[in-house]
């Protein structure tokens, strides 16, 4: 009898991890025989777990913690396999117990979807990156608040100077003239200026870092694809070869149009499957902007244009969007620069002269 990936059955250890402490079971096939036993989501607990059960292979889902569990027992010599979290199958009640057994059983049958899980090295800086997004979105949070507080106590600008609006409000002059209405939002301007320096702390430190890859550097040759955008594709992929096409790379950031259908009826089939990091979406997005701004002659702006005039421009900019990360992704896999027919581009990164280049598939 074969399990997951064609090998033969073994014994499992299935894990429903927590923060504090996994319930764990060892089954054979569908049988439970052993546990369910509850130990410390430590390293000297789970060592001795790995090594009571060497011949098992550990089955858990991802969770906060998962990657500290991984390593612990991947150190101890045991098989892991980490999954994505599936959805409950009825309203009844639960407990660790029945996830675990229920975990184990999925496993044996293949049911499970396996979660990459970073090497180390890469977690470091994917941790930076995430934290720099982080520290961004702070900062339009702040912002954001500033300008509903201003729009509610003086909409006509009535004491506050008419030119001191939209973004000026966060100059030097600009800020006088509000804290001088509006002491109260010193504070928010204090956090603000904090987080404008740790997040231009952070571009120098993800910066140097770029530079010595060189996937980064292929990526970013794709006018609207800066440092920080190509290097958080860089750090969420990790591995090209774990892609068998580009569209699955589509689909890992949920940026794939889903489809209902029954018999002859559609649905809903322009909906996003907002699979992933929902901040990789957004950063794409931007980027296309940005690309059909600054680059109107490469295909992709072309074919926005098109879409946009049948489809408008929302769902035209999600479409290249798409065809943006389709783009990287090959420029990275087949180790070459983004090239188009047309003049010079001075884009983010540099001027840069484009020539033709072929497009992966769409």
């Amino acid at each position: 009898m074969l399990g997951v990936e064609g090998t033969a059955l073994h014994r499992v250890a299935s894990l429903d991890v927590h923060k504090r402490s996994c319930t764990y079971v060892v089954m054979d096939w569908e049988k439970v025989v052993e546990g369910p036993t509850r130990v410390a989501t430590e390293r000297g607990a789970l060592t001795r777990l790995a090594r009571a059960v060497p011949d098992a292979c550990f089955v858990f889902e991802a969770t906060a913690v998962h990657e500290y569990v991984h390593d612990v027992l991947t150190s101890a010599g045991v098989d892991v396999f980490v999954y994505k979290p599936f959805k409950r199958e009825t309203r009844r009640g639960k407990s660790d117990p029945q996830d675990a057994v229920r975990g184990g059983m999925k496993y044996q049958v293949g049911e499970l979807r396996r979660v990459f899980v970073a090497p180390l090295e890469v977690r470091g800086v994917r941790d930076g990156v995430r934290d720099r997004f982080f520290l961004a979105h702070s900062q339009t949070m702040y912002k954001n608040h500033i300008h509903g507080y201003l729009n509610q106590k003086d909409p006509a600008r009535e004491r506050i100077p008419r030119d001191v609006e939209g973004s000026t409000v966060f100059t030097r002059r600009g800020r006088l003239e509000v804290l001088r209405v509006f002491p109260e939002l010193a504070s928010s301007y204090e956090v603000l200026e904090v987080i404008h320096e740790k997040l231009s702390a952070a571009d120098k430190r993800l910066e140097k870092i770029a530079e010595t890859l060189s996937p980064v550097q292929r990526m970013t040759s794709i006018p609207g694809i800066g440092t920080t955008i190509g290097l958080a594709l860089y750090v969420e992929i990790v591995d090209p070869g774990r892609f068998h096409r580009a569209e699955n790379v589509v689909a890992f950031f949920g940026l794939d149009p889903l489809k209902d259908q029954s018999g002859d009826s559609e649905w809903d089939k322009h909906r996003l499957s907002k699979e992933g990091r929902a901040y990789i979406r957004g950063l794409l997005v931007q980027a296309a902007w940005i690309h059909v701004t600054r680059c109107p002659e490469s295909d992709l702006a072309k074919k926005y244009v098109q879409l946009a005039a049948r489809k408008g421009k929302q769902k035209a900019i999600v479409a290249t969007a798409r065809r943006l990360l389709k783009t990287a992704f090959t420029l990275w896999k087949e180790n070459r620069d983004f090239r188009i027919n047309g003049p010079v581009v001075h884009g983010l990164a540099g001027t840069q002269e484009c020539l033709e280049s072929p497009r992966p598939s769409e």
